[in-house]
């Protein structure tokens, strides 16, 4: 039988989607939706999906619904057609996480127009847009959460990351 490992913390028949889900904070956050009782759609972009399907059967092993999904957060449409999948699949979205995020560490002097577009054009414009289509079946559902990942670069200063900061 599951065990739950927040006690006092159900997430039991709720969908959880994250950002950025195949390594670092974003699969542990997929894990850990999943161990507080919900089913987690792991997305991450091309590159990563084999890593995100790693985290997905770490997620079946809990005896939770996964699926990996091709989720590029810079690609509008590929956001849509994405959340519509999961919703989909799932039959509801109760639980969006943006975490999916860049750094590029280099010098205040050095960041090009190029670096800063790919460091905000992911963390923010990126962020906006999921948590846009997430709203919709969430409006339509009557609920949902949407939680933003940050950094605490974005209060605290941090040298050479004049971009990601902002």
């Amino acid at each position: 039988p599951f065990h739950m490992a927040y006690p006092g913390l159900s997430l039991k028949g709720q969908v959880a989607l994250v950002t950025g889900s195949a390594r670092g904070i974003g699969s542990a956050l997929a894990i850990g939706l999943a161990q507080a009782g919900a089913d987690v759609a792991v997305s991450d972009i091309p590159q990563q999906l084999d890593q995100a399907r790693g985290i997905q059967s770490q997620i079946e092993g809990l005896d939770r619904r996964s699926a990996t999904y091709d989720l590029d957060v810079l690609n509008l449409a590929n956001i849509r057609e994405s959340v519509d999948a999961v919703v989909r699949d799932f039959g509801r979205l109760d639980i969006l996480v943006n975490n999916a995020g860049i750094r590029r560490r280099q010098p205040a002097l050095e960041v090009t127009e190029e670096d800063w577009d790919a460091v905000v054009d992911t963390n923010l414009k990126g962020a906006f847009f999921c948590a846009q289509a997430a709203a919709r079946p969430m409006i339509e559902q009557e609920h949902g959460r949407i939680i933003n990942i940050s950094s605490q670069l974005a209060v605290v200063a941090g040298e050479n990351r004049a971009a990601y900061c902002s």
